[in-house]
């Protein structure tokens, strides 16, 4: 409970006129009224009191008493109080007290017994020191807060020296001058805000009052005190003492918490020798030391040193630990008082970097609407890289990791000039995997990568007569959020692309008639051209499982990995005329324009080569089949390249088969891989084996016999019995049919193959059921 303001008006003797009461009662209820108030700072109202009391003790020790009475009620705000005065070994109120009061003085004066000298406090209220050993003020039921306390105890130890003063009519004049050394310390410590200042002020004070040579002020740090301020000394080891509890007069208050004498320096058996030299070369005679408590704990010690043979008496004892006290609640001021200077600037950093991020996050969010608005606008990344360039201040370019643009605009010729610089600052090892910096000249580049899921998919980089600021690293770091955001929308379109081409392409793969017929119409739909000549090719991607399990790959980079190999065969087959694409599982199908077998050979190699060089020991196999026409189906061109990746797979150390070359290694994989003999012979014989079933299979018989001859046209003629020059002619109609050359070792074995599957399966049609 801290008192704000009072309407105790002291009227104290109102009855009575004193010479005293006429001299002081101005400067009485001004320090009773100020110390209510608590207007002023400490120092103020304390100094106050303190002059007060000083009159009083001229007129003895109850003008001390009465006026101590009201300076407690004043200051705490209480309206019960009462002295207490020792009679015959008891403390016996001097005013009638309430039950209440009564039984709060029985439960707390075992306390007041025990140590009459010093403030108590407890849930009885408190015992106000006024004269130890014979009076006291009770303050039943009064629970003071800590700036109370300081208050009580400055008061306490006052009414002490008061009280003293006033008993001994002698010393007087002593004690007036004691009071006043105190109200020199109160005024120059409280008054000082900073520690040092307050250290320092102590020191000379207290050297001043106990007429002393040496003063220093020992502080807590730990399980030492140490030397803070010091003066009067001749070495600069003084200065500079660190003292462990029991070691030495400093340490041994440390450790006792109560005040040391040491009347004879060098000779006292009573404390460690440790300092003994020391006190030698200081010419050290007497030394007095008092702990500094704050809340019951000692944080320091205030010690005094006399060169001349001088010892320190009992009232040099109360003053220190007076001084002691006094000082040790400046100290606690002070500390209290830097805190708060230091939260006060603590705050005010705070509100500064909070008023600097304020206005960050006001840009930032200004960039990234600006970014968001060039995706919403269908920009893409060439709106995004002029937002970068408009904040920054900078050319921008957005590139691959092989250095080419990911934007349809032109590079600036500054970056265009600089790109071998810039490839060589982002594939240099760095400590940073997510920020390139680097100075080139008179010329700054800076670049970070745009990651997608893991993987990193291009840089973004940013090039500047001047050093890149706060606003273009902010610029920067939204373009490649946004540049992810974009290519993740560009994927998200080239999927749901590719799975309307997947299963369009899928219908004309597998689908009945009805359903190729619209799957034709659905591509046109998507303007994906089928007209005109095409080639299906099969890759297959199941070296990537072996690398998985070779290399121990994690779920994320057998991912990553898949995601390369697509995207590079995808990208790839571009040049080759990409119509239509589909994956299933380690299959990728795609169906691509009629290219020549040269050209289809030169897209390939260049898609191994680039996945080389992503993905380490990867080469994917590729069967292609021969050109179809562009009726829409290209069921007969699966199969083929079916076969061709089989071949690819089983007998080609290029990795590539294409089915134009496999002749009969072609044709006995077909065999093998689908059991429509007529089919097989339908796509060797071609036209000709309709135009020989209207025609009584004489172009049939002519190939047999002319086989069975060792291709002798002389021999072939005799056995058919017709002339030369009509099995030539059956031979040229046969060609034009089929489409097969007969000069060809390759393509007379392929033929004379069809015509024996031909025949047993005749032959197998004629048998009974």
């Amino acid at each position: 409970m801290e008192p704000t303001t009072y309407s105790v008006a002291l009227h104290r003797n109102k009855t009575r006129e004193t010479p005293w009461s006429n001299r002081m009662n101005t400067s009485h209820d001004d320090a009773v009224t100020a110390t209510a108030e608590a207007v002023g700072p400490p120092a103020f109202s304390l100094q106050t009191a303190l002059d007060t009391l000083s009159g009083a003790v001229l007129e003895g020790t109850d003008s001390v008493t009465n006026l101590a009475l009201d300076l407690v009620r004043a200051s705490t705000g209480v309206s019960t109080s009462a002295v207490l005065r020792r009679t015959q070994g008891e403390w016996v109120p001097q005013s009638a007290l309430g039950s209440e009061s009564s039984q709060y003085l029985e439960s707390g004066i075992e306390d007041l017994l025990k140590d009459d000298s010093k403030l108590s406090c407890g849930s009885y209220g408190c015992f106000v020191p006024l004269s130890p050993g014979t009076e006291a003020i009770f303050l039943p039921g009064f629970v003071p807060t800590d700036a109370q306390l300081d208050h009580l105890r400055l008061l306490a130890s006052a009414f002490t020296l008061a009280s003293s003063a006033a008993s001994r009519g002698r010393a007087v004049v002593a004690a007036l001058d004691e009071i006043s050394g105190l109200q020199s310390v109160v005024r120059e410590t409280l008054s000082a805000r900073e520690l040092n200042q307050v250290l320092s002020c102590a020191t000379h004070e207290t050297l001043r009052l106990l007429s002393s040579n040496i003063c220093g002020v020992f502080l807590r740090e730990g399980n030492e005190v140490v030397m803070r301020s010091c003066v009067g000394n001749l070495r600069v080891e003084t200065a500079q003492l660190r003292m462990k509890k029991g070691r030495g007069v400093a340490g041994r208050v440390f450790e006792t918490g109560e005040a040391v004498r040491v009347d004879e320096y060098i000779r006292d058996n009573t404390i460690s020798p440790d300092y003994m030299d020391l006190a030698r070369l200081e010419h050290a005679y007497s030394a007095l030391a008092a702990p500094l408590k704050v809340h019951d704990e000692v944080v320091g010690v205030l010690e005094v040193w006399r060169r001349r043979k001088s010892t320190f008496s009992d009232r040099d004892v109360r003053r220190i630990k007076a001084l002691a006290d006094l000082v040790a609640i400046a100290i606690h001021n002070a500390k209290l008082n830097e805190t708060q200077q230091l939260a006060v600037e603590q705050l005010a950093t705070a509100n500064r970097q909070l008023k600097n991020q304020n206005s960050a996050f006001g840009q930032s969010a200004e960039i990234q609407q600006s970014m968001i608005g060039a995706i919403l606008a269908g920009e893409g990344l060439d709106g995004i890289a002029r937002t970068i360039g408009r904040y920054s201040d900078a050319d921008v370019a957005i590139v691959t990791d092989e250095m080419q643009p990911m934007t349809t605009c032109p590079v600036s010729p500054k970056i265009a000039a600089l790109l071998p610089a810039i490839a060589t600052v982002l594939h240099k090892p760095h400590d940073s995997q997510s920020d390139r910096r680097a100075r080139l000249d008179d010329v700054w580049i800076r670049a970070q990568p745009i990651a997608v899921s893991g993987e990193k998919v291009g840089w973004a980089c940013i090039v500047s007569n001047t050093e890149p600021g706060e606003i273009a690293d902010m610029a920067l770091g939204s373009g490649v959020m946004a540049c992810a955001l974009s290519y993740l929308e560009s994927r998200a379109a080239m999927l749901a692309r590719a799975e309307v081409s997947s299963e369009i392409l899928w219908d004309l793969l597998e689908g009945e008639p009805k359903v190729r017929l619209a799957a034709v119409a659905r591509a046109k739909g998507l303007r994906i051209e089928l007209n005109g000549p095409h080639r299906i090719l099969h890759c297959s991607l199941e070296q990537l499982d072996v690398l998985a399990h070779a290399d121990g790959w994690d779920a994320g980079a057998a991912e990553r990995s898949r995601r390369i190999a697509l995207d590079y065969c995808a990208r790839g087959l571009e040049t080759a005329g990409l119509r239509l694409m589909t994956v299933r599982g380690n299959l990728v199908i795609a169906l691509i324009s009629g290219k020549t077998s040269e050209e289809i050979r030169r897209v390939l190699d260049a898609i191994r080569e680039n996945l080389a060089g992503r993905v380490a020991g990867f080469s994917p196999v590729w069967g292609v089949s021969s050109i179809s026409g562009g009726s829409g189906d290209f069921r007969a061109a699966h199969r083929e390249a079916a076969i061709a990746l089989l071949a690819a797979t089983k007998f080609c150390d290029e990795k590539v088969a294409i089915s134009d070359e496999l002749g009969v290694l072609g044709l006995l994989l077909s065999i093998r891989h689908d059991s429509d003999v007529e089919g097989l012979v339908g796509a060797i014989l071609g036209d000709a084996v309709e135009y020989d079933r209207r025609h009584n299979h004489a172009l049939a018989k002519t190939l047999r016999t002319y086989f069975d001859a060792d291709c002798s046209l002389q021999s072939t003629a005799s056995a058919l019995h017709v002339h030369q020059k009509t099995v030539r002619y059956r031979l040229n109609q046969f060609e034009q049919l089929s489409g097969m050359d007969l000069r060809k070792h390759e393509n007379r074995m392929m033929v004379d193959i069809a015509l024996r599957m031909q025949m047993i399966r005749r032959e197998s049609a004629e048998l009974p059921s």
